[in-house]
């Protein structure tokens, strides 16, 4: 992994961001860690700029990544199941791997949470998704535990930010 050549820009997601958050959820390959592909329906299109343009549920919720004008992909602080732990989780889009981005903003969630009052933030990692491990690894996270969410195995790693 080369370090981003240029300043990470973070903003909240505006309308113009749906086709490309549509674009990384049908991909694969994007997807291969996560949730699973998401199939860009009229729905799925129609509740994503509801939720883009609704008022932002600080200190929580998505953050889109950019690199000038590109959309890197996101970033996000949200409930973990009912934990009462906040997960930090990020998606990027496929051109954008390998260049310092995903590290760049978990360094910023870990940064921003404290300034919201959030003491400590968690990370789901499904095995075998080494980049996340080391992206969190250099983000200060530490493996806490083999845990069940999102109704498979993963990975909980953990971060004070005390």
């Amino acid at each position: 992994m080369k370090p981003a050549a240029s300043p990470l820009t973070i903003r909240r997601p505006m309308l113009a961001d749906v086709d490309t958050v549509l674009e990384m959820e049908a991909d694969p390959e994007v997807m291969r860690y996560s949730t699973g592909v998401i199939e860009p329906t009229a729905a799925r299109r129609e509740g994503l700029a509801r939720y883009f343009v609704g008022p932002p549920p600080d200190p929580l919720g998505h953050w889109i990544l950019l690199n000038g004008a590109d959309v890197l992909g996101w970033v996000s602080l949200t409930e973990l199941d009912d934990t009462g732990r906040v997960q930090l989780a990020y998606r990027l889009r496929r051109q954008a791997w390998g260049q310092g981005w995903a590290t760049a903003a978990a360094n910023w969630a870990c940064a921003h949470a404290p300034q919201n009052g959030l003491q400590a933030l968690v990370a789901v990692v499904w095995p075998g998704n080494d980049a996340s491990r080391r992206v969190l690894e250099k983000s200060g996270f530490q493996f806490e535990a083999m845990a069940r969410h999102y109704d498979r195995d993963t990975l909980l790693y953990a971060r004070s930010l005390a």
